[in-house]
């Protein structure tokens, strides 16, 4: 089967069936200034189904944001959820990654740049609640990483060569409360960012879907 990679078309296609980037092309990567310190970035509510990555106690959301997370419901299965992540304060900006996840039948793909995989190899999990690896096809090794959820901050290395420290994220004790998710990267990382992001934003989602994997495999993709 031909995989298509237009925009309109990212989900329902199996691991095998993967689209690789055309010659010279490679996925989307932050574009930072090369920060020369460790940044926090708190993950701050926009409207009813948005939120935006910005620099903890920034001023001016619209300007300092960094990413625009966007989540948008499957109007053919209502019950499954779209969420893409696009560079900059609003969905006017350079699309970085995509990713459904729900209660369908196909099974749950993410999109980063112009790759597509099969979410359940591209992210794999070590234990029952402890690492998490985020290896897709396709992508330069360099970006594959190992989240660490044991303790609190969770932690974020390159699953490469030693393995160096790229982020560490605090999840809200309560999600209803006043404390923001935050996410800090280290000078190393910020060149990352994206693949942390989008992993990150994944794993969550696996992680705060309610029930155990062996119970709710069925169900949730």
């Amino acid at each position: 089967m031909q995989v298509p990679t237009e925009a309109n078309s990212y989900f329902h296609v199996s691991s095998r069936n993967v689209a690789t980037p055309a010659h010279g092309e490679h996925p989307p990567q932050y574009a930072s200034q090369n920060p020369s310190s460790n940044a926090v970035y708190s993950f701050s509510p926009v409207g009813i189904s948005s939120m935006l990555l910005v620099p903890r106690k920034s001023p001016d959301k619209d300007t300092q944001a960094q990413y625009c997370i966007s989540v948008r419901m499957n109007c053919f299965m209502p019950s499954s959820y779209i969420t893409t992540i696009y560079l900059g304060a609003d969905e006017s900006g350079t699309p970085v990654g995509s990713f459904e996840m729900g209660m369908v039948a196909a099974a749950s793909c993410v999109r980063i740049g112009r790759v597509i995989n099969n979410t359940a190899i591209a992210l794999t999990q070590s234990g029952t609640w402890g690492n998490w690896y985020w290896h897709p096809a396709n992508i330069n090794e360099k970006y594959h990483l190992r989240w660490e959820f044991e303790k609190r901050p969770c932690i974020c290395r390159s699953a490469n060569g030693s393995r160096p420290i790229l982020a560490r994220f605090t999840p809200p004790a309560v999600y209803l409360g006043d404390q923001l998710p935050e996410l800090e990267v280290t000078q190393e990382g910020h060149q990352y960012l994206d693949h942390i992001l989008i992993s990150l934003l994944i794993i969550e989602r696996k992680r705060l879907t309610p029930g155990r994997p062996e119970t709710t495999k069925e169900i949730f993709n």
